[in-house]
């Protein structure tokens, strides 16, 4: 009886701990700009990034697993809009930029 005991639970920690290792999402984003002129009001979803200089890369801040929008104006008056998707489960880190033609890119960053 004690050994049967003991198999069950152990069974039922290997379980808890298993099912425990899957690691919580845990995304974020920086902006890299690459246009030809400064960002301004720079926003991911309610995350301000503020402005932003021609050739600067900000640092990471957390944006929530799933879609995003992004926000914000040229120098001159332009508006910058796009929005993006970032997945998986655990630690992600993502580089947004903000191409000289203004078109916006994600990648995941290793």
């Amino acid at each position: 009886m004690k050994n049967s005991s003991l198999k069950v639970i152990g069974i039922l920690l290997a379980i808890m701990l298993l099912t425990n290792c899957k690691k919580a999402p845990n995304h974020s984003i920086r902006v890299k700009n690459s246009y030809f002129e400064s960002m301004t009001d720079v926003k991911v979803n309610s995350t301000d990034y503020g402005s932003i200089a021609v050739g600067v890369v900000t640092e990471y801040k957390p944006v929530n697993a799933g879609s995003f929008s992004m926000s914000g104006s040229s120098a001159s008056g332009l508006p910058l809009t796009g929005s993006g998707s970032v997945t998986g489960n655990g630690t992600h880190k993502w580089t947004a930029t903000i191409a000289y033609s203004g078109a916006l890119s994600l990648a995941e960053d290793k």
